[in-house]
């Protein structure tokens, strides 16, 4: 780390590159290895910090669970991208933590969830900290090789702000239908077929459904926004990009859902496959609603040779 005037310039030491180079030339399965249990003891100091629960071994087992899938979405998503180390680790936690955690306590405080406020906070705070450093480690261990600058991203969007609107309000209708849809036919029925109870109970805490819709269209603009970061990082083509980002939401929406404690096995289930399910498809649309009629780069970076009309916008 120097001073150059008023500009602090982080620079890695060769004893950094050279341990970042040793972490890199380890076989695959020792780095998922690694990872895995990175998250694994993030997760059980979170829930240690945030008191959800004693710790039984189901909980350990689904931690586990959680810590083997984040590794392997996480592997998957950051050896496909691109750029500096600590750009590429602020994109993979923009939205793993706004996915894992902070819209998820954010719908807490304007509902009457089964959630607890305070549970909601650790949530914000412990969730910060376990995904700061989760993004940080899945880089290092996957990330690109470090160059002298940072390259053009493989997906490149140009459009008219129109365009951005409508395409906006399209994914908006999305994922509020999807909402729908999935909660209707996935949820509804596992949880009143097998756990009539739990789920009427469940249901008289909620007091304010019509609020949950009514902000499902701001919801999907959040995802939107929150996903961007990694989008601009990865150097795929449109559909194995579309993939990824249904990986990434689906992904960690699951494992959301599985650290959730505070319900019964089947609503749980319910909400995991519905979870599942609703963010799958929402990641698929997002990347082929967004490219319709937008132009974009090749993989290795190179823009679009049509030239941009005045008016447009660009992910860049």
């Amino acid at each position: 780390m120097s001073k150059g005037g008023s500009t602090l310039v982080l620079r890695a030491t060769p004893d950094d590159e050279e341990l970042l180079g040793r972490l890199r030339r380890l076989p695959v399965p020792a780095k998922g290895v690694l990872l895995s249990s990175t998250m694994f003891l993030l997760l059980s100091t979170n829930f240690a910090a945030t008191r959800w629960s004693a710790t039984t071994w189901e909980e350990v087992l689904v931690r586990v669970a959680a810590g083997i899938v984040s590794a392997i979405v996480a592997a998957l998503i950051v050896s496909r991208a691109e750029g500096r180390p600590i750009g590429l680790s602020a994109a993979l936690f923009t939205i793993v933590y706004g996915t894992m955690y902070l819209l998820p306590a954010t719908e807490t405080f304007y509902l009457g969830s089964t959630l607890p406020y305070s549970q909601a906070l650790g949530m914000v705070v412990w969730g910060a900290l376990t995904v700061a450093v989760f993004s940080v480690v899945a880089t290092a261990l996957f990330g690109p090789e470090p160059r002298g600058s940072p390259t053009s991203s493989g997906l490149r969007l140009v459009m008219p702000a129109r365009e951005w609107v409508w395409k906006l309000l399209v994914l908006a209708g999305i994922w509020t239908a999807l909402f729908i849809l999935f909660g209707v036919t996935v949820y509804q029925p596992i949880a009143k077929t097998f756990d009539p109870t739990g789920y009427a109970a469940e249901v008289a805490k909620v007091t304010n459904g019509g609020v949950a819709l009514l902000s499902q269209p701001f919801w999907a603009v959040a995802w939107i926004a929150l996903a961007v970061p990694i989008l601009r990082s990865l150097k795929t083509n449109p559909a194995t990009t579309s993939l990824a980002l249904a990986g990434l939401l689906g992904g960690f929406m699951g494992v959301d859902m599985l650290l959730a404690t505070n319900m019964g096995f089947w609503l749980q289930l319910g909400h995991f496959l519905e979870s599942v399910g609703e963010s799958t498809v929402f990641g698929l649309s997002v990347v082929w609603i967004l490219q319709r009629g937008g132009r974009l780069s090749t993989p290795g970076g190179k823009p679009s040779p049509e030239p941009v009309g005045a008016g447009r916008r660009a992910i860049a």
